[in-house]
């Protein structure tokens, strides 16, 4: 069973996961960024030629008539240089140059679907009076819900795929270091040849497991180089001392000087296993 929460592979794929996402709402934002001052530039340029067509047609037509047909689409209002309304849109205020104001107060006449929420204006003076133009933003908060709408579907199909993707990792590496673990748990457990597995891939886990058989195969010479030691100090040590305990069983019942002999050949033996002793200890500190 894979732990997730504490599964390294996990942790970097949502690491990754996290940026790819960050990613891409980064990338909608300036597309959205982009796609709305294209926008806003294509309704201004209407607006302008639509506010001089207005502003020209009332140097020689009364404004009843310029403003009876205007679009359906667009809102007009002109004013006094005192800001009192002459006629048009009584939701309109004035001033020049441009603003963007809701359009509840405004009465666009657009269709319920496409009803804008904000109206981009735009106020310039005709004579001494001003003429004030605006137009519904609908085709920008349209594009604006559809790229929202496809960021959400992006974000959802990155989320599941990431999501995926670092199952899948998480598995693999854990298969790969559960057998790893198995290796090495038998390898404590006395098999002294078990080795990991290494899948020929040459990939970080590839190369850590040949690393890690390197050094068993180097505990496993040096331990069977440690037991040849052994065995060969038992042979060294038991011979002498096997003599050693003759020559005192000899010596009981042995005259005085016989008995003198045999203690300096049991001490001779002695010396012996005292140097193999030191062998031994010179061989530990190594």
């Amino acid at each position: 069973m894979i732990a997730f929460h504490r599964s390294g592979a996990v942790r970097i794929a949502v690491l990754f996961l996290a940026l790819f996402a960050c990613t891409v709402v980064a990338a909608f934002a300036v597309t959205y960024m982009m796609v709305r001052e294209e926008i806003v530039a294509h309704l201004r340029a209407n607006i302008v030629a639509g506010a001089d067509a207005i502003a020209a047609r009332l140097q020689h037509e009364p404004p009843d008539l310029v403003f009876s047909s205007a679009s359906r689409q667009r809102v007009a209002a002109l004013f006094n240089a005192d800001g009192k309304l002459v006629i048009g849109e009584p939701g309109l205020s004035p001033y020049t140059g441009w603003r963007e104001i809701p359009a509840d107060n405004v009465g666009l006449q657009e269709d319920p679907q496409y009803r804008s929420e904000t109206v981009l204006v735009y106020g310039r003076p005709v004579g001494d009076q001003t003429l004030v133009v605006g137009e519904g933003m609908d085709i920008v908060e349209d594009s604006r819900e559809a790229l929202t709408s496809g960021l959400m579907w992006s974000l959802a199909f990155v989320v599941m795929a990431g999501i995926a993707g670092a199952a899948m990792i998480a598995w693999r590496i854990d298969r790969r270091l559960g057998r790893t673990e198995v290796a090495l748990t038998a390898y404590a457990s006395g098999e002294m040849s078990r080795r990991l597995p290494i899948t020929g891939s040459g990939d970080e886990l590839d190369r850590v497991a040949a690393s890690v058989n390197s050094v068993l195969d180097r505990l496993s010479a040096l331990m069977e180089t440690t037991r040849q030691i052994t065995t060969d100090a038992a042979h060294d040590l038991k011979t002498p001392m096997t003599r050693l305990l003759h020559r005192l069983a000899e010596a009981e019942g042995n005259s005085v000087a016989e008995t003198k002999t045999v203690l300096r050949s049991a001490a001779s033996d002695a010396k012996q296993i005292i140097t193999t002793f030191d062998a031994l200890l010179r061989i530990a500190e190594i």
